[in-house]
């Protein structure tokens, strides 16, 4: 028997699209809206910026309208609040969600007629499935964590579990004697908060021309890594932060499938940055389907890529591109 600690784990919503479905995983609670800082974004005009919110009260999971302009509809009814069962349907604007579906999903009899109207309402405008955006430049990143702190109730841009996971990665990044131990920090806790199969962080000569690995973690103990071509480009080449939550269905990185021993499913990556200037990247990749990053992933990428940079800015002594004269002026 599951105790209520373990029932308020591994909740799950499905969204359901034409071409495509895609697994959202959640505790406690979850915010669902157009807003990118929401922990569900959906790329769906018919959906508010804030449009509905789930959580767990005393036992029971719970969906909340959050005044939203076309509503919430659960089991083909539409209504301002409802208490979930596992299997349920939600309609949030013109996309389908699953809550907590088994295994053995039968989709055709999991669907409710609205639910199925919905769904062949967006198979017939093509022009709504295009690709979501999953590279954004740190500018960007920077103004979704300023907002975070402008307007906290307009967010849920982290879990409980996420923040105290952060806090304890940056506490011992803090106390990283040298920039070696700065990386493996920050690699191995990415990995713990995020999840994947491996992680690296890369420096780049300032031609951006070569590369060089000063920490990499993996689970199968390798001690090399490959990173495709397209996402070089992206984070090192554009400077900007990426993710792909599965490169069968991202059409900006389908040419990363993988044809070695060590395939690749989704990856996300950070540049790591001394101010104005690139130091390198932090990367993280997954092999299969048990791990997808996403939006909500690649920012809390970017805070400890941040937190690197910034530990390196007070530290240049150890940073190799950097002479040791150039880092602490010292009495005569």
């Amino acid at each position: 028997m599951s105790g209520p600690e373990e029932s308020r784990m591994n909740r799950k919503l499905l969204v359901v699209n034409p071409d495509q479905c895609l697994e959202a995983q959640f505790e406690q609670q979850i915010t669902i809206g157009r807003d990118a800082f929401n922990a569900l974004c959906l790329q769906d005009p018919e959906t508010s910026r804030s449009h509905a919110i789930i959580f767990e009260q005393e036992g029971r999971t719970i969906l909340k309208d959050l005044n939203s302009r076309n509503g919430c509809y659960v089991r083909g009814e539409k209504t301002p609040e409802a208490i979930l069962q596992p299997g349920d349907e939600i309609i949030i604007g013109s996309t389908v969600l699953l809550f907590d579906p088994p295994e053995d999903l039968d989709l055709d009899k999991a669907l409710t007629k609205r639910g199925k109207f919905v769904l062949e309402k967006r198979a017939k405008r093509p022009s709504e499935h295009q690709a979501p955006p999953t590279a954004f430049t740190c500018e960007e990143v920077d103004g979704a964590i300023e907002k975070l702190f402008s307007e906290p109730d307009k967010t849920s841009f982290f879990s409980l579990t996420n923040a105290v996971m952060l806090l304890q990665a940056v506490r011992e990044m803090d106390r990283a004697a040298h920039s070696a131990g700065l990386f493996e920090c920050a690699v191995r806790h990415a990995l713990r908060i995020l999840g994947g199969h491996r992680g690296v962080v890369m420096e780049s000569d300032e031609g951006k021309d070569h590369l060089k690995v000063r920490s990499i973690l993996a689970a199968d103990d390798t001690k090399t890594i490959v990173i495709g071509q397209p996402v070089l480009r992206v984070v090192l080449g554009a400077e900007k932060c990426v993710y792909c939550a599965n490169i069968h269905r991202d059409k900006n990185f389908a040419r990363l499938v993988a044809k070695d021993k060590r395939p690749i499913f989704s990856f996300v990556a950070s540049p790591i940055r001394l101010g104005d200037e690139l130091f390198g990247f932090i990367y993280l990749d997954a092999e299969d389907e048990s791990i997808s990053y996403d939006y909500a992933s690649m920012r809390s990428l970017y805070l400890i890529a941040s937190h690197v940079g910034a530990l390196l800015r007070a530290r240049p002594m150890h940073f190799s591109r950097h002479p040791a004269a150039h880092s602490v002026a010292r009495p005569s």
